[in-house]
C-alpha cells in the first residue's frame, strides 16, 4: 500500500494525521528534522462502520489506559498487558469465558482502532439559550426572527429554550406566562451581579444562598419547546426594534456583554450539563461591561495600526478582553457552548469576544447582514441531524492523551482549555495549551480538529525497533442525552540510528504545513510580531530544505526534495501571503475571525484557507481539472473554481461569458457548452452544502467591473511581476513563487556551506514577499 493511501486511510478511519510517521528514535534526532513532532484529531469525525458499544469501557486498572488492539493478550490465563504501564489486567469473567484468538470483542480488532462506548451515564435536556441583539434596522431584525423561528422547529421537542433581548436595555422574557408577554429589564450600562440578576428574577433568596431552588424558579424563563413554542413564536412575532432615540452624531447603545452576563447568570442557576448560549449580534458594543467603542461616532472603532501606536480608541481592549474571558470561565466550569452570530458591515468586538467561542468550543458565524445566506444557512445547519435523527453536534467534551513513555506531550493548540491534570506523559515544554494530558472541549462538531505537539523524551540510541502508541480518549455529550467515550489508539515506529531517511519516508506535508501554520498563528494571536513569526517560519524553512534536500556542491540548481517534501514550501509560500500572517486591508475583528477559524478545522479545510483550491472547466473537457494556482490559469475560454474555504468563487472566462450572454447554452447543437456552465455550479453547491459556516458563493466574470474579480487575482500567484489579466495589465507586488524557490534553494545550500541558519541577510532576502 503506498505512503498517500496510507496516510488518508488512517484519517478515514482514526481522524488523525501525523506530521511524521515514523519517529526520530532521540531528542537530538527530532530537533534534526526541523518541523515539529505532532499530529492532527479530530474527535467526532464521522468513520464509517465504526462500533458504538453499549456497555462500560475495559480499563488498566493502574494507567486508566482503555481495552484496545495493541495490548498484549494471553489468552490461556485470561489477563491483557497494557502497553502504557505494562500492568497485567484480567479479564471479566464474560470476557475470558469466550475470548480465544479467532473471536474477539469489536474493541480488540485490529480493523477498529477507533471506537465509541455509549455509556449509561444520562444529562438532562440540552438547553439552547436564546440572546437576540435588537438594534438594527427593521429588515434585518425580520430576517433574524424568521431565522430563529426556523431553528426553533428544528430543536429535539425536549430540548429546554429561554430567550433574553437586547440593546441599551437587556430584556429577559417569561416564557411560562401564557397570559401575554412578560419581562424582566435590566439596566445594560451599568456593571451587574449574578446575585442582583436572579434576586430581579425571583429565583433567589437570600434564605438560599447556594441557590439550590434556583433551578426550579428558572423554569419559567426556560422551557421544553414542547411546552413553550407558541409563547416562544408569539414573543418573537412581537419584537420590535431597540426604541432609544439616537442622535445623528452618537452611535446606538447596545449592551451585548450586560446581555451575555445575564444569560450566564442565567444558566449558572440551572444545574445542568449542555447549555448552549446563541449570541446574536448586529453592530458595536457600545455600552456597559465589555464595550469596545464610545457613544460618539468621532471615536472611530481601534483598527491594527491604532493598536501598533497605542492611540486612545484602543483604552476599551484590556477592560473588555478581561470582562469576556471571566465570563467564559464560568461557562467552561458550567460545561456551556457559547456561539456567536455577527451580521455587520463595521466590527463589533469579535476581538475582545473571542475567548467566548474559543474557550468554550463554540462556533462563530460573521456575515455582512442577517439576510445574507452565509449566516441564514449557517445557523440553520447547526441544528443538523444524522441518520438516526439525532443533532451532529456533542458538548461537555473532555480529552485526554496517553502516550508510550518515549514521547511526551508538549500541547494543544485548538479551541480548548486546560484541566491541569498532569501526569508522566507531560512535557516541560509548554506548546499552546500545555503542561497538562486532560482538556476541556466544550463544544464539538464532526470537524473541529486539535493540533497536539510532542516532545520525543528518549536521549539514548536505540537498538532494537521501538514502537510507541498513543491514545485519545474523547467523553462528550451526545445529543442523545447519553455520554460516550470515542477511543482512539494508533501505533507508530521509531527509527534506529542517525539516518533520517526512514524518517523523511514518513512526513505527511499536508499536515505539516497545517502544524506549523497553526503554531505561527497561535503566536500571533498570543501577541508575539508578526515579522518575528515570518521569520521564523523562514528559519524553519531554510533549515528544512537544507536537511532533506538533494544537491550536487555550489550548485542551487540541481536543489532536489524528495516527493514528501515537493509541497511544503509551497503551503508556507502561501501562509505568508495569506491574511493569517498579513493583516492589511483587514479589521481586527476579520483577522480574529480567520485566524480562529484555522485554528479549529480539519486538515483539508485547514489547507483550503492556506492554499485555496482552483479547478478549471473547458467545453472539451467540463469535469474538474485542478490547475496551477497562478495567473496564467485565468484564461478566456475556461471557467474556474475557486475555493478558499470562506468564498466560493466561479469565474467565466471572457469567451465563455460572451457564449452565455449570447445564450448558446439553450441552443441543442451546443450541448457541452450547456454543460460547462452547469458543472462548476453544481460542485460548487455540493461544496456549500457540506461546509459549516457555509461560505459566501459568488460568481463573476473576466475583467468584471463589479469588483468581484478581485478575490481571485488577489490569491493567485503572479508568473511574472506583470502579466495580462481581464484584457489589462495586473501588476502585482509580491514575489513570483518560482523566485521565492529559487531563492530558497540558493539559501539552504548557503547555510549548509556555512552551517549557519540565521544570518540576517538570509531571512531579508526570503522575506520578499510585500507586506
Amino acid at each position: 500500500m503506498s505512503k498517500p493511501k496510507d496516510i488518508y486511510d488512517c484519517e478515514a478511519s482514526d481522524g488523525i494525521r501525523f506530521a511524521w510517521n515514523m519517529f526520530p528514535n532521540t531528542n537530538l534526532n527530532a530537533t534534526r528534522i526541523v518541523v515539529p513532532v505532532g499530529c492532527l484529531y479530530t474527535p467526532m469525525k464521522a468513520i464509517e462502520s465504526m462500533p458504538v458499544l453499549e456497555y462500560q469501557a475495559l480499563t488498566c486498572k493502574s494507567c486508566g489506559c482503555i481495552l484496545n488492539p495493541y495490548v498484549h493478550i494471553d489468552y490461556r490465563s485470561k489477563f491483557w498487558t497494557c502497553w502504557n504501564c505494562q500492568n497485567r489486567n484480567p479479564f471479566p469473567p464474560h470476557y475470558a469465558e469466550h475470548i480465544t484468538e479467532n473471536n474477539l470483542p469489536p474493541e480488540l480488532v485490529p480493523d477498529f482502532s477507533t471506537i465509541e462506548y455509549d455509556l449509561p451515564e444520562t444529562a438532562d435536556a440540552q438547553i439552547f439559550l436564546y440572546v437576540v441583539d435588537t438594534v438594527m434596522t427593521t429588515e434585518e431584525l425580520a430576517e433574524l426572527k424568521d431565522s430563529i423561528q426556523q431553528s426553533l422547529n428544528l430543536l429535539p421537542p425536549d430540548a429546554f429554550v429561554g430567550l433574553i433581548t437586547y440593546g441599551r436595555v437587556v430584556f429577559v422574557h417569561e416564557l411560562g406566562f401564557s397570559e401575554f408577554s412578560r419581562s424582566y429589564a435590566f439596566d445594560g450600562t451599568k456593571p451587574l451581579t449574578s446575585q442582583s440578576i436572579l434576586e430581579q428574577l425571583g429565583v433567589f433568596s437570600r434564605s438560599d444562598p447556594r441557590g439550590t431552588q434556583a433551578g426550579k424558579g428558572m423554569r419559567r424563563f426556560m422551557l421544553p419547546v414542547s411546552e413553550c413554542e407558541f409563547m416562544f413564536n408569539t414573543i418573537i412575532d412581537d419584537l420590535q426594534i431597540d426604541p432609544w432615540t439616537v442622535p445623528a452624531d452618537e452611535r446606538p447603545l447596545r449592551a451585548t456583554g450586560s446581555a451575555a452576563f445575564v444569560g450566564m447568570a442565567m444558566l449558572e442557576s440551572l444545574i445542568s450539563k449542555g447549555s448552549r448560549m446563541l449570541l446574536f449580534v448586529g453592530g458595536a458594543i457600545s455600552a456597559g461591561p465589555g464595550q469596545i467603542v464610545g457613544e460618539k461616532r468621532a471615536e472611530t472603532l481601534r483598527s491594527h495600526l491604532d493598536m501598533i501606536k497605542g492611540n486612545p480608541n484602543t483604552k476599551y481592549i484590556a477592560k473588555a478582553t478581561k470582562f469576556y474571558e471571566t465570563l467564559t470561565e464560568k461557562a467552561c466550569t458550567l460545561n456551556s457552548v457559547l456561539d456567536i452570530f455577527i451580521c455587520s458591515l463595521d466590527q463589533v468586538g469579535l476581538l475582545e469576544m473571542k475567548s467566548m467561542s474559543s474557550m468554550s468550543g463554540g462556533s462563530v458565524v460573521m456575515a455582512d447582514s442577517f439576510k445574507n445566506a452565509v449566516f441564514k444557512k449557517s445557523f440553520i445547519k447547526l441544528f443538523e441531524r444524522d441518520n438516526a435523527g439525532q443533532l451532529k453536534i456533542g458538548t461537555s467534551g473532555t480529552i485526554s492523551i496517553l502516550s508510550s513513555k518515549g514521547v511526551k506531550v508538549c500541547g494543544v493548540i485548538g479551541h480548548c482549555t486546560s484541566l491541569k491534570k498532569k501526569g508522566p506523559n507531560v512535557s516541560d515544554i509548554n506548546i499552546g495549551v500545555g503542561g497538562t494530558s486532560t482538556w476541556n472541549l466544550g463544544g464539538l462538531d464532526k470537524d473541529k480538529t486539535y493540533a497536539f505537539y510532542f516532545e520525543i523524551a528518549n536521549t539514548t540510541q536505540l537498538t532494537t525497533p521501538m514502537p510507541l502508541f498513543f491514545q485519545f480518549l474523547t467523553k462528550y455529550l451526545h445529543s442523545s442525552g447519553h455520554f460516550r467515550i470515542r477511543v482512539t489508539t494508533v501505533k507508530k515506529m521509531m527509527s534506529l540510528g542517525d539516518d533520517l531517511r526512514d524518517v523523511a519516508r514518513g512526513f505527511d506535508q499536508e499536515a505539516a504545513a497545517v502544524l506549523v501554520a497553526r503554531y505561527a498563528v497561535y503566536r500571533t494571536m498570543t501577541g508575539e510580531e508578526t515579522i518575528d513569526v515570518l521569520r521564523s517560519l523562514d528559519r524553519m524553512l531554510i533549515k528544512l530544505v537544507a536537511r532533506f534536500g538533494e544537491h550536487r556542491r555550489d550548485d542551487p540548481n540541481t536543489m532536489k526534495l524528495q516527493k514528501e517534501f515537493q509541497l511544503y514550501p509551497q503551503f508556507m509560500y502561501h501562509l505568508r501571503r495569506s491574511q493569517y500572517m498579513q493583516t492589511f486591508g483587514e479589521s481586527p475583528d476579520e483577522s480574529c475571525y480567520y485566524r480562529d477559524m484555522l485554528l479549529k478545522e480539519s486538515t483539508s479545510n485547514s489547507l483550503l484557507m492556506i492554499q485555496p483550491a482552483l479547478l478549471q472547466y473547458t467545453a472539451e473537457a467540463p469535469e474538474a481539472v485542478p490547475v496551477l494556482l497562478e495567473m496564467t490559469s485565468l484564461k478566456s475560454d475556461v471557467m474556474l473554481l475557486f475555493d478558499t474555504f470562506f468564498h466560493v468563487l466561479i469565474w467565466h472566462g471572457e469567451r465563455v461569458a460572451k457564449w452565455r450572454d449570447a445564450k448558446y447554452h439553450e441552443k441543442p447543437e451546443y450541448q457541452n457548452i450547456k454543460t460547462l456552465l452547469e458543472a462548476p455550479i453544481e460542485d460548487a453547491g455540493q461544496i456549500i452544502g457540506e461546509r459549516f459556516p457555509v461560505p459566501k458563493f459568488i460568481i463573476c466574470d473576466q475583467g468584471d467591473e463589479t469588483g468581484q474579480e478581485r478575490l481571485i487575482k488577489s490569491r493567485v500567484v503572479p508568473a511574472n511581476q506583470s502579466v495580462s489579466a481581464g484584457g489589462a495589465d495586473y501588476i502585482n507586488e509580491d514575489v513570483t513563487l518560482t523566485l521565492f524557490m529559487n531563492q530558497l534553494y540558493r539559501l539552504a545550500l548557503q547555510s549548509n556551506t556555512q552551517n549557519t541558519f540565521n544570518q540576517k541577510h538570509s531571512l531579508n532576502t526570503l522575506s520578499l514577499i510585500h507586506i
